[in-house]
């Protein structure tokens, strides 16, 4: 079960892999969601199951009667398909109906969910790298574990918050070389990569010999023309990746593309500065390339904290949290010579070591000796 484009692609990679061992896979989710992977080679059984909420929205707009409404449809399908096991990504939904209907359950978590188990580095912290988990941490005990509650009444069953679900569901934290307090029922994994969406350089890039890539995903708009100048400064090509970034006078060296495989692209670029989206940077740090992050919500930095951690790329935009809501996504207000010089620090970092990203057969084999 999942529904963001993330989790979807990272779901399918995890089905394809219990369908090698022999598994029979549905994967239950949106209309929307199912038909971004039409032909995948893994059944959907969606019948319309509504998700009209999310974590970036909490504070926002009153999501209280969509969370209600997806339990609802959820419980519908799983009746019907009488599954021996499921798995959520994240699973904040599923976790209630199989807690009412008896059916075995598994949530695959990254970062940002275990921040309250993420330990502080003091004086070693990245300016705004506080502020950013304590908003992370205020939205998993506020307004998440208000979502569990009304779930847990809506559907008869003993109330719950997110301590009780980080306590006591089973969790697969799919994050590699994240650090969390140790418990039974974590059990620590590598990131899930995904391959999707196109991986031909579109011609106009040509052949260069370093090439830049920006890429923040579709959810977010924002003016990208000085970091595209400070990306052309020190390299011969930049490709954009995704509308929501405008560049008013985009020069000779630089193209503008829809959508493109990350781990592609990654392979094929000397530095990719990014939103810090799980999916896109555990598949740009599985290459070994430089990667620079500057995240556009409180989950985008909590991932881009631990890469850092990681001594794996660099981080801009931080201090954003220590005044911003820490719902809903914005493009922080970042000075264009900050990011030029932490786009130099990682190229002259030169290349690191690629970071294992087996996640996916990692869920299969645990899931399958489980059995």
């Amino acid at each position: 079960m999942s529904e963001a484009l993330s989790h979807v692609l990272r779901a399918r990679e995890v089905g394809f892999r219990l369908k090698d061992l022999g598994w029979q896979v549905s994967h239950v989710a949106s209309d929307a969601a199912a038909s971004r992977l039409t032909g995948a080679g893994i059944s959907f059984h969606s019948r319309g199951i509504p998700w009209r909420w999310g974590h970036n929205r909490y504070g926002v707009v009153d999501q209280t009667d969509f969370y209600t409404e997806t339990c609802r449809h959820l419980e519908s399908a799983l009746k019907e398909l009488r599954p021996d096991v499921v798995i959520g990504i994240p699973g904040i939904a599923s976790f209630q109906v199989c807690r009412k209907l008896g059916i075995p359950h598994h949530s695959i978590l990254h970062g940002p969910w275990l921040s309250p188990l993420i330990p502080t580095r003091g004086a070693d912290s990245l300016p705004g790298e506080v502020g950013a988990l304590t908003a992370m941490n205020a939205t998993l005990a506020g307004p998440v574990s208000e979502q569990l509650r009304l779930q847990s009444r809506s559907l008869g069953i003993t109330e719950t918050d997110y301590k009780d679900f980080l306590q006591f569901e089973n969790i697969l934290v799919s994050h590699t070389g994240l650090e969390f307090t140790p418990s039974a029922n974590l059990i620590p994994l590598e990131s899930i990569t995904a391959d999707y969406g196109p991986t031909e350089l579109p011609a106009a890039i040509g052949a260069p010999e370093s090439l830049a890539c920006i890429t923040f995903g579709s959810a977010v708009r924002f003016d990208a023309q000085s970091l595209v100048e400070q990306l052309e400064a020190v390299c011969d090509r930049v490709l954009v990746v995704g509308r929501g970034a405008t560049v008013a006078k985009p020069g000779p060296k630089v193209v503008q593309v829809d959508k493109f495989n990350t781990i592609s692209l990654a392979r094929q670029s000397s530095i990719v500065v990014c939103h810090g989206g799980i999916g896109t940077v555990a598949s740009v740090m599985s290459c070994g390339t430089p990667v620079v992050c500057i995240p556009n919500d409180v989950d985008q930095a909590v991932n881009s904290i631990v890469a850092d951690r990681m001594g794996q790329g660099q981080t801009v935009g931080l201090s954003a949290w220590r005044t911003r809501n820490p719902a809903g996504r914005e493009f922080p207000a970042v000075d264009s010579a900050e990011i030029g010089s932490a786009v130099r620090r990682a190229l002259d970092a030169g290349e690191y070591a690629p970071v294992r990203s087996e996640g996916a057969l990692q869920v299969a084999r645990y899931l399958h000796t489980q059995r």
